[in-house]
């Protein structure tokens, strides 16, 4: 959140009771909030969206909808928490994200409709003179609420992947396509709808902008009866492109073998240098010069987080078998390539010691 400032953790306590961590990297402290399914995090902004569970929400196992996967469903109360003032949650607050600068002229505003869902459904465009009317984003009717991947390294345009209704009758989540849009910020125009996904792509978002050109990647699992993992696919297509392309075929890059098949694949974040992925703990970035082997690391199991002033930051699970058998989750920051591991946040404890383990 805020441009790397901030570091937001969904853990679970008891396995069911959600709760949200968040480390401030200025400070490095941590505060910590119990009863809250983490929504959204506003890239831009020290904010971050949460559903409030009831107790009786957690004892039932009802804590649906996990941090940075596809599903979106209407909240029964929409609350933002904003992380540099000392307040609580609330939801006397805009129905809109914060200001989204661009690196060129635009500026974009995320808006919400909670009868949709808890993620942005509309998307508005203005100069960042805040001059005008500004431009109101097409978002295509097949598409109810969206999870944003950001601004192209120009700043021309914004890109968007759609969200799965979880409530839609009659049509479960794998059967729903979901939809990559990129919108030129000058005409609120689609200047190219890619169709993503696959029945094991439950992250969002997975696609990102190249490090210094306007062309957008997406990877995913093709999974195979025959195979507990399965193919992975990257996919790319220029910013005005209408169809997209095998990223290895088009470039003319080798695929390494390490990353054609998986059964853990998540996108770690942008870089200037080129967007990193994480296939089963190894860290991979495209370069301009094909896909780079960065390193291994046991915290990017299940997805991380990499931000250039930042580093990378990651989840990894302690288990403590002594008198009193123990797990807790802990927050820990890397380099680039996996290495010089900090500590930098530890989870409750967990006491298992009456489940056998």
């Amino acid at each position: 959140a805020d441009n790397g400032r901030y570091g937001v953790v969904q853990y679970m306590r008891d396995y069911t009771y959600p709760s949200v961590a968040v480390w401030d990297s200025t400070t490095g402290e941590t505060r910590s909030l119990d009863g809250y399914r983490l929504l959204f995090v506003e890239p831009a902004a020290a904010v971050v969206w949460l559903e409030p569970v009831t107790d009786a929400e957690a004892e039932m196992g009802e804590s649906f909808d996990g941090f940075g996967d596809v599903l979106d469903h209407a909240p029964g109360r929409l609350l933002a928490w904003n992380l540099d003032d000392g307040s609580n949650p609330t939801d006397d607050v805009p129905s809109k994200w914060h200001a989204w600068p661009g690196p060129g002229d635009s500026v974009a505003y995320l808006e919400l409709n909670p009868l949709k869902g808890a993620g942005p459904s509309a998307m508005l465009f203005n100069n960042k003179a805040s001059s005008g009317e500004g431009v109101k984003a097409a978002v295509p009717t097949v598409m109810s609420t969206f999870v944003p991947v950001g601004w192209s390294p120009s700043g021309r345009y914004f890109a968007v992947e759609g969200l799965v209704d979880e409530t839609l009758d009659g049509e479960s989540e794998t059967e729903q396509v979901r939809k990559l849009v990129v919108f030129d910020a000058e005409t609120g125009e689609a200047s190219g709808i890619h169709d993503i996904g696959g029945n094991a792509d439950w992250r969002a978002p997975l696609a990102v902008w190249d490090g210094t050109a306007d062309t957008i990647y997406w990877a995913r699992i093709i999974m195979s009866e025959e195979s507990s993992d399965g193919d992975i696919e990257l996919r790319s297509a220029t910013a005005t492109g209408v169809a997209s392309a095998d990223a290895f075929k088009e470039n003319g890059w080798d695929t390494p073998p390490e990353f054609r098949e998986a059964y853990d694949l998540g996108l770690l974040g942008w870089d200037p240098e080129g967007p990193l992925y994480s296939v089963g703990g190894r860290i991979w970035q495209i370069t301009t010069e094909g896909l780079k082997d960065r390193g291994y690391s046991d915290s990017m199991f299940g997805g991380g987080a990499w931000h250039p002033q930042s580093g990378m930051l990651g989840i990894e699970y302690g288990y403590n078998d002594g008198p009193v058998t123990q797990e807790w989750v802990e927050l820990v920051r890397t380099d680039i390539h996996g290495g010089n591991r900090e500590s930098l946040w530890e989870g409750p404890k967990t006491d298992i010691s009456d489940l056998g383990f």
